[in-house]
């Protein structure tokens, strides 16, 4: 009888520990989505910041070419 008490509770035990364990599982779930809705925005940022920086590199090389005096070319 009493061993059959032990090993009752220690299903019981069991089940709460899975059952915790399942909760703390989706928690990171939740926040592995977070952090992925993170990753892309980030990504995005930076690709803008990038194409940022092109344009501006463009930008200065046009702006020296016409201090040195350079004749610009033409846009076809």
């Amino acid at each position: 009888m009493v061993t059959l008490i032990a090993v009752m509770l220690y299903v019981v035990a069991i089940f709460i520990y899975w059952v915790l364990m399942k909760k703390e599982m989706r928690l990171t779930r939740e926040q592995i989505n977070v952090r992925e809705k993170h990753v892309k925005a980030l990504e995005e940022a930076n690709k803008e910041s990038w194409e940022s920086h092109k344009l501006l590199v463009q930008q200065n090389t046009l702006l020296f070419k016409l201090l040195k005096g350079e004749k610009l070319e033409e846009d076809k």
